[in-house]
């Protein structure tokens, strides 16, 4: 099965910002061309579901290979990464990581360092952030 496309997590179109636990949507790009492209953005399962949320996204993002977020809960990061994806903890502007990504350089320099506040302790349980 091909899976051309990127998933992020951004608060307003312009940076990679938002963990995935409160993430509502996840903006889909394809890096084929000469610069990325936006192709669509999915709607995400509500939160509350626990485990059964992370597998209901890897099928709204089916045909992604990776997902950038700011923040990732480790039951996530495990579910997504034994189905395929990579997840990279990343903040930046979506189209420099986008064409980093694409021109398969390091993203080192934009790994979060400290782990970023949602409001309180992401666990990663499909809750959202609590």
């Amino acid at each position: 099965e091909s899976r051309p496309y990127v998933a992020l997590a951004t608060r307003e179109g312009a940076l990679i910002n938002q963990n995935l636990g409160e993430a509502t949507h996840l903006s889909v790009y394809d890096l084929s061309g000469e610069a990325p492209e936006l192709v669509e953005t999915r709607a995400l399962p509500e939160p509350g579901a626990g485990n059964a949320r992370w597998q209901s996204l890897a099928r709204t993002i089916k045909d992604c290979h990776t997902i950038l977020v700011a923040g990732a809960g480790e039951t996530p990061k495990k579910i997504l990464g034994t189905m395929g994806f990579t997840i990279h903890e990343v903040n930046g502007m979506i189209d420099l990581v986008l064409m980093a990504l694409k021109n398969g350089e390091s993203l080192n320099h934009l790994i979060v360092r400290a782990q970023s506040s949602c409001g309180g302790e992401c666990r990663g349980t499909g809750t959202g952030c609590m």
